[in-house]
């Protein structure tokens, strides 16, 4: 966040570069980002409140985010659909992944003290019938469907086996 620009790691070449676009694409506070298949860069900036995206060559394309209560944190792409957790809304926020980036929906529809509710979501990953979200102000990691139901969590404050003491990150195997 210092630089306002991601560090590109090749662990092939053993080298490391700077990535820090200007003009439209400028970036504020990069959190986390996501390369999909086709190579297009997309950043959760928290402090432009906005998904920015950028070609496989670093050229911005355009940035997407909401007006009001949107603080992106992290984004992951799956299923033609932008998966966003939104620190300020306490959500995940689901967009189209065509040109326009709409958005969809987003869960989940609860209040503090429910079992569901997320307090600070941080980071996310997405499978092809979850969606995980780490819950840094719960001390868990949460589970929903793609359709925003609660599935189930993992985790409570601590530092023993099985607890979480501010989780960030977060990524699940294929099993």
């Amino acid at each position: 966040t210092y630089l306002k620009g991601l560090d590109v790691i090749d662990m092939n070449e053993k080298s490391v570069e700077y990535f820090i676009p200007s003009g439209k694409g400028q970036l504020k506070m990069p959190i986390n980002c996501f390369v999909d298949e086709r190579g297009d860069l997309y950043v959760a900036d928290a402090e432009r409140f906005q998904i920015v995206v950028f070609d496989d060559k670093g050229k911005y394309i355009h940035s997407f985010g909401e007006a009001e209560k949107f603080k992106p944190t992290d984004v992951f792409i799956y299923d033609n659909k932008i998966w966003v957790a939104n620190l300020v809304g306490r959500k995940i926020h689901v967009y189209s992944r065509d040109s326009a980036n709409k958005f969809l929906y987003s869960f989940p529809d609860s209040e503090p003290g429910k079992h569901d509710y997320l307090y600070s979501p941080t980071n996310i990953f997405v499978t092809n019938d979850k969606v995980y979200v780490s819950d840094f102000g719960d001390f868990k990691v949460k589970m929903y469907s793609h359709d925003g139901m609660f599935l189930d969590s993992l985790g409570s404050y601590g530092d023993n086996i099985g607890q979480l003491a501010k989780p960030k990150g977060i990524a699940v195997s294929r099993d």
